[in-house]
């Protein structure tokens, strides 16, 4: 079977087009996200936690009904489906993913830019690297510890490059907003 010129040209755009799409949503997503928090962390200091519980508890409404079955007979509750997955490993990862989160709200709440945040989170690969190396016995390629050398490079001239001077913001904790984002009454 001989394909035609013009149908490789237009499976071309098909794959183009749904590249475009794809990666469209992945930036357009990301980066509207993180305007939007990074104008909610500058109005409110604290409101990152409750960012993120809303943001778990949307995911968690969303996802759940379809991991959810109803059994025939005999129990009116709802049971979760059989997994590929032990529940205790889900339970683990969503855990140190939830405290992660928490933990960037924290380093949020000293009013860092948000890009700088983000920059300075890529800095853990030269400690995972060393860990690596050191605690599991991993070898890794010379290409692979140029690449992290050189984004930890760009890590310490960003940061270097966002320092003020004598720029001093009051710190988030003196701010009357609750731990989870809430105003405290005065």
């Amino acid at each position: 079977m001989h394909i035609s010129e013009k149908a490789k040209a237009m499976a071309t755009v098909l794959v183009a087009s749904d590249w475009l799409t794809v990666l469209g949503f992945i930036f357009g997503g990301c980066c509207s996200n993180v305007f939007a928090l990074e104008s909610l962390v500058r109005d409110v200091p604290k409101c990152g936690n409750l960012i993120t519980f809303a943001q778990f508890f949307f995911i968690t409404v969303v996802g759940l009904p379809a991991h959810i079955h109803w059994p025939a007979g005999g129990s009116w509750l709802p049971r979760l489906k059989e997994r590929q997955v032990p529940l205790h490993r889900w339970v683990v990862m969503v855990g140190l993913y939830f405290f992660v989160s928490i933990l960037n709200n924290l380093a949020l709440g000293f009013q860092i830019s948000i890009p700088l945040h983000i920059v300075f989170r890529s800095g853990g690969l030269i400690a995972n690297m060393a860990c690596g190396y050191f605690v599991a016995g991993k070898r890794y390629p010379a290409q692979q510890v140029v690449a992290v050398l050189m984004v930890s490079a760009g890590v310490v001239i960003a940061t270097l490059a966002s320092i003020t001077s004598g720029d001093v913001t009051p710190s988030a904790a003196s701010s009357s907003v609750s731990w989870f984002g809430v105003p405290e009454s005065a």
